[in-house]
């Protein structure tokens, strides 16, 4: 027969189990929606960056096909290749574009999981500078990267997009000749990723829209 102190101790034994299943459920439930809070959060960044990007490369190849065509006839060879190469140019940025907008569909309809590798942020930097130092208009772009970081998780081909775009930004509102400098460098614990350019900035009426 069973005692009253077996009992006893059988009672508490499912207690702490039961106390350890509603923890493990709520834990859970904590990392679904952080997920859940990170899809949102890269979906609004998406949404963002997209909002009127779409016009500027579209706008440039219509321009450059309508001088060609009215005026092509007129025109010097190197004046031909260059808005040739202009076409080409924003026909890539506008694929990139597309593609990222297919990232955010995919988002929405909660078809795509983001990636928790190990990523060198070194490398991440090194790709989203060499893609933006092939723009037609890029000026002199520095690299900064010291040895020795740690890597983190995360997902490499969203961060170098996210990289990428934000030199893109820079480029765009700095002009040919501007300097431009990224950085990776370890502050307080933390990995800081730092684009600096010598643009305009962004003025004091549109930075509460910002970020």
């Amino acid at each position: 027969m069973v005692g009253g102190e077996e009992v006893a101790s059988l009672e508490l034994i499912l207690r702490h189990v039961s106390i350890a299943i509603d923890r493990a459920e709520f834990e859970g439930q904590s990392v679904r929606a952080r997920g859940e809070i990170e899809r949102e959060r890269l979906r609004s960044a998406l949404l963002s960056s997209l909002s009127h990007d779409l016009r500027t490369p579209l706008a440039s190849i219509v321009g450059a096909v309508s001088s060609l065509r009215e005026l092509g006839q007129s025109m010097s060879a190197e004046t031909k290749a260059d808005l040739l190469l202009a076409i080409e140019e924003e026909a890539v940025q506008l694929s990139r574009f597309v593609a990222n907008l297919l990232h955010m569909t995919r988002l929405q309809s909660g078809d795509i999981d983001l990636r928790h590798d190990w990523v060198d942020l070194a490398d991440v930097l090194q790709v989203a500078v060499q893609r933006a130092r092939r723009m037609r208009s890029a000026p002199q772009i520095t690299l900064r990267v010291p040895r020795g970081l740690p890597m983190i998780r995360g997902d490499a081909a969203l961060l170098e997009n996210v990289v990428f775009n934000v030199i893109e930004n820079a480029v765009k509102f700095s002009g040919p000749v501007a300097p431009i400098e990224a950085q990776l460098t370890m502050i307080e614990g933390r990995l800081v990723i730092s684009v600096t350019d010598e643009g305009p900035g962004i003025g004091p009426e549109d930075q509460k829209r910002v970020f």
